[in-house]
């Protein structure tokens, strides 16, 4: 288990994952040194968010995670290591210098992260932020962390990141890629992004909507990686979604039934791609993925079926 009197380093903490993380380890007790580029902002947010007496279980570092920099003195004691960051595959259309945008800053961070722990011969765990686009958009067939990287932009762009956390390994060291499929949140993601329409009553499936959805409750993504952290079995590939994948059509009928409204109107994928060029592919595509390992090291997930959750985080 980490130790709760050295200190977790945290860059990404103010992202949809990370202040969820942030929250769950300040009610454990555990302290975190979290990066930030706007350091004022950030120690704004959590002196308000926290009670005086759990602020100082929270230290602000200001930096740039793409940048060498002081805030890499803070790795070297840490007793665990948590990079989520990542510029957003939604930002923009995806264009040849946006694509490059994607790729650096996942593996940027991830090269000085390694490069210091390296030097500091710090053996602490590692969880790394990846995505379960690592097995490609689409193909059949059930996934688990012994499958093999698909072939296009997104299996790419996580299999770079991943070559990056892998590469020189530190003996005793454990190192995470937290392959993540869509994290339900009601305050951002794909969830947020959807409710608008579903609670007009206009929201749907995708095209034909039998794509698989591999989703997670955000509850068990910061399990997950506390899980990840704690546990000794825990070394390499992390599949972050539920045990129980579902349909598009399904998501999009039971999301409907929790907010009680009717779920009638596919969004044609021809029309996603007008709008979002090649983004829209990876929307409308997906693959059936299984958390085996997290299963196999005795994870128990608090949210296991899409409705459970869904009445869990809006009802």
């Amino acid at each position: 288990m980490i130790s709760t009197s050295g200190n977790l380093f945290l860059s990404g903490a103010t992202g949809q994952i990370g202040s969820r993380l942030v929250h769950e380890l300040v009610r454990l007790g555990r302290p975190s040194t979290l990066l930030t580029r706007n350091p004022e902002k950030a120690t704004s947010y959590w002196d308000s968010a926290l009670t005086p007496d759990k602020r100082p279980l929270v230290r602000i570092v200001g930096g740039d995670p793409q940048i060498p920099g002081d805030w890499q003195e803070h790795i070297s004691e840490a007793t665990g290591v948590v990079n989520l960051v990542g510029e957003s595959l939604f930002a923009k259309r995806w264009s040849t210098s946006f694509k490059q945008t994607l790729r650096d800053s996942r593996t940027r961070p991830t090269v000085l992260i390694r490069k210091t722990l390296i030097q500091a011969n710090n053996r602490c765990p590692w969880v790394n932020a990846s995505a379960i686009g690592f097995y490609g958009a689409s193909g059949p067939g059930i996934m688990d962390e012994s499958s093999p990287p698909g072939n296009d932009f997104l299996a790419s762009l996580s299999g770079d990141w991943e070559r990056e956390l892998f590469s020189n390994p530190i003996e005793g060291q454990r190192r995470i890629a937290l392959r993540t499929g869509i994290v339900l949140d009601p305050k951002g993601g794909a969830l947020a992004k959807m409710l608008p329409l579903f609670r007009l009553g206009i929201g749907g499936a995708l095209g034909l909507g039998t794509y698989p959805t591999s989703w997670i409750h955000q509850a068990d993504i910061t399990g997950l990686i506390i899980h990840a952290l704690d546990c000794e079995k825990v070394d390499g590939p992390l599949n972050g979604v539920s045990p129980h994948p579902v349909s598009n059509r399904e998501f999009a009928k039971t999301l409907a039934k929790v907010l009680h409204r009717p779920a009638l109107f596919p969004a044609p994928v021809f029309a996603l791609r007008t709008v979002l060029g090649e983004v829209a592919m990876a929307i409308a595509s997906g693959r059936e993925v299984r958390p085996r390992v997290a299963l196999e090291t005795g994870y128990s997930f608090r949210f296991p079926f899409l409705e459970g959750a869904l009445i869990d985080l809006l009802g």
